[in-house]
């Protein structure tokens, strides 16, 4: 067991915070926890294929984009394609629009992967899925969801240097002015999300690293 430090042993039941800081170690871990956040960005980090030929012994793996599954709208067995994979996906560059001055000329792109409508019994809303790449200096311009939700991962990029601005909700929907946008910048595994009825834009400021994020 790990032994608590004299002076958290003697703190009271109003000192929660001093504890918990008092089992913190040198690095801002605490005591019997691992750095999660560290341990996964190194792991993404790696880019050398897995060795799959003694997992390959032990169990079957399908290597196409289709399983048989159940759903339930249509109450019967289906096989639908339910993985996507990068080499498959189509990517097209983002359309053009005039942008103001200092917003530079590059552009990104997007790819999807899935793209469902909801079910014909009403029961299970549709949705899209894909990729958005944003070389450096690149931006996706402004675009409102509408009536839709958007969420989105940072899957690649420069620490700090992807920048998601959202639009003053003053403002009428599909209207957005840089002056009074909501900027935050973010980096991998960073979530953020779009709620219906508002305009957004990403942008990649870094100079050297594409940005890759995932809806």
């Amino acid at each position: 067991m790990e032994e608590v430090p004299e002076e958290a042993a003697e703190a009271g039941d109003g000192d929660v915070n001093e504890v918990l800081r008092m089992l913190v170690d040198e690095e801002g871990v605490e005591k019997g926890q691992t750095n999660n956040n560290k341990s996964a960005a190194n792991n993404t980090s790696s880019k050398e294929e897995f060795d799959r030929s003694q997992l390959l012994e032990k169990v079957d793996v399908l290597a196409g984009e289709e399983a048989d599954v159940w759903t339930d709208s249509m109450e019967e067995i289906e096989q639908l394609s339910v993985i996507a994979r990068r080499e498959n996906m189509v990517s097209n560059v983002l359309p053009a629009i005039k942008r103001r001055k200092g917003d530079g000329d590059v552009r990104g792109s997007a790819g999807q992967s899935f793209d469902l409508d909801s079910d014909p019994k009403g029961q299970y809303t549709g949705y899209s899925m894909g990729q958005l790449f944003l070389p450096p200096g690149g931006m996706k311009d402004p675009e409102s969801v509408g009536n839709c939700a958007q969420l989105f991962t940072v899957c690649a990029g420069q620490q700090g240097a992807i920048e998601i601005a959202y639009s003053d909700p003053d403002e009428t929907d599909g209207v957005f002015r840089p002056k009074t946008s909501q900027r935050f910048l973010l980096g991998p595994q960073d979530h953020f999300r779009i709620p219906p009825g508002n305009a957004y834009r990403v942008r990649n400021h870094s100079s050297e690293v594409e940005a890759v994020l995932a809806w």
